[in-house]
């Protein structure tokens, strides 16, 4: 099963912000399943439609119930799982998690936690293990062992049937990712939570206008933003609370959100002040999200490369330095960015002991500090 995949064409998709169709399988359309995906900030819904001459493959895992309509790989992380589980949940849902990270090769891991739900009761469902199918409810993994889960619906073989398939994730626990399911799609309207992600986007997009040029122009510059606005993206759950940089569970206060995903020394000199400029609100969170991770850190240190829960270390220098005055510059810092009390060795610190002697880049960086630093930093600015 973890090698298994089903073709299909990129003439076949369609995608725009918030949603995305494909047909999948080979030969004529009506031999294919039809795909439609769209989301919430924390969960997804998709419709899988099996036509009535639909040619899966059969597999002889169910006990000749069906097929193996979808498959969950809960270890097939781009960069590998160090741990992984999956459990049905009776006939009609699954949960799980799936350890990964070493992001370039660098030290540390997340853990993705996941609740999925569907709207038809399963025919037959089981689990595998490195290629073991079975009928066993809930199976786990680990670096040297792949494992997931498979489910199959009830065919009439006369008339296309359509299931739908919702699933919430959280960085928390199973919990918060079967809350979050709750509190973002409660229901089945794929119709619906589809508008709404259209809407959202186009409220954002539209936040700029352009004219003239060709539509190929206009679409490039769109997809452009479109892609300048997907992260930093949010880390928290829907009841406020994300995992820390100390590995520890916080709760923010109401109102606030945690972002993660950080890609810092791309981002600092033109995806910052472009975010700031569309999105005031959201980028003062997301710098007070930095230094939330700052603060929850042994020696304070403001990250490199924020990957989940961690801090990947790419590249030298300090672009959250930039990003903050960046910010203060556009006038945010009456949003939510407050003062971050820390130790003594904390990197802005020990930049203005070299650099605010500088010609030039002293008022940059007082202008840093006291927006970053309590009392100790504003002492090193008069100095």
């Amino acid at each position: 099963p973890d090698a298994a995949v089903e073709p299909f064409s990129h003439a076949q998709e369609r995608a725009s912000p918030g949603n995305y169709t494909v047909s999948l399988g080979q030969g004529v359309p009506d031999q294919q399943v039809g795909v439609n995906l769209t989301a919430t900030t924390r969960t997804a819904l998709g419709a899988f439609t099996f036509l009535p001459s639909a040619s899966l493959p059969q597999k002889d895992t169910d006990g000749g119930a069906g097929n193996d309509d979808l498959l969950f790989k809960v270890s097939d992380s781009a960069n590998g799982s160090s741990a992984s589980h999956v459990r049905v949940l009776g006939n009609d849902g699954i949960e799980g998690s799936v350890t990964s990270g070493g992001f370039c090769g660098i030290l540390g891991n997340y853990t993705l936690y996941f609740s999925a739900q569907f709207s038809e009761r399963f025919a037959a469902s089981g689990t595998w293990q490195n290629g073991a199918v079975g009928l066993t409810q809930s199976c786990a993994g680990t670096a040297k062992l792949d494992c997931g889960a498979w489910v199959s619906f009830a065919h009439t073989g006369s008339k296309s049937q359509t299931v739908l398939a919702k699933v919430g994730i959280s960085f928390v626990s199973v919990a918060g990712a079967a809350a979050n399911l709750k509190a973002e799609d409660p229901g089945w309207d794929l119709r619906g939570v589809a508008g709404e992600a259209t809407a959202e986007w186009n409220g954002l997009l539209g936040r700029v206008a352009v004219s003239g040029g060709s539509k190929s122009n206009e679409r490039t510059f769109y997809t452009a933003l479109y892609h300048s606005l997907l992260f930093p993206s949010v880390f928290s759950d829907d009841d406020s609370r994300y995992m820390g940089f100390d590995h520890r569970i916080h709760t923010l206060a109401k109102g606030e959100v945690q972002y993660s995903n950080f890609s810092e020394c791309d981002i600092y000199r033109s995806v910052v002040p472009l975010l700031a400029t569309l999105l005031p609100g959201p980028t003062s969170q997301m710098i007070q999200s930095l230094l939330r991770d700052a603060g929850q850190t042994k020696g304070h240190y403001l990250p490199k490369w924020v990957i989940a829960a961690n801090d990947a270390g790419e590249w030298d220098g300090d672009s959250v330095d930039p990003m903050i005055a960046a910010i203060h510059e556009f006038d945010l810092t009456t949003h939510h960015v407050r003062c971050l009390s820390v130790g003594r060795r904390l990197n802005g610190a020990i930049i203005v002991r070299q650099a605010v002697s500088r010609n030039g880049h002293a008022d940059f960086f007082k202008a840093l500090l006291q927006l970053a630093l309590c009392d100790e930093a504003r002492q090193l600015t008069r100095q």
